[in-house]
């Protein structure tokens, strides 16, 4: 019974972290969409690259994700998901910077498992998001940030 158990929690965690980046897996075959994903095994092979650059321990880190618009219907989109990350209460907007032709708001999920640490960046003719997926704390992105 505690077999049984543990595996119906396994399986609703996967569920929900599939669940929780369906916004972004959508950009990987979409079209007028640069997508780059960088998975864990890529983080730890340039461990010493990455922390040479970040204070981003990335051991941490599950995954990265880059999706930048580069066609009007593709930025129309992101935009849309944009709206949709920056309107969800899950996410804790930790910095959110504008100005005449650009925003940029940086947003934090703590509650999501894994966690997700987002930058959003909305311009005239791009958008882009980056999403980094992993197993740190607000501590860990403070550090980070003020940095």
């Amino acid at each position: 019974m505690r077999k049984l158990m543990l595996l119906a929690l396994m399986v609703v965690a996967v569920l929900s972290a599939k669940a929780q980046n369906k916004i972004y897996a959508k950009y990987a075959d979409m079209k007028g969409i640069e997508y780059v994903c960088i998975n864990k095994s890529m983080m730890e092979m340039g461990t010493s690259l990455i922390q040479g650059v970040s204070s981003i321990d990335a051991n941490k880190v599950e995954k990265m994700l880059v999706i930048s618009s580069s066609s009007p219907s593709a930025k129309k989109s992101i935009d849309d998901d944009i709206k949709k990350i920056c309107n969800d209460k899950n996410y804790e907007e930790l910095i959110n910077s504008r100005d005449d032709d650009s925003k940029v708001s940086i947003l934090f999920n703590g509650k999501s498992t894994p966690k997700e640490f987002v930058i959003c960046s909305v311009e005239n003719d791009e958008s882009n998001i980056i999403v980094i997926l992993g197993n740190f704390s607000k501590k860990d992105i403070d550090k980070m940030m003020s940095k």
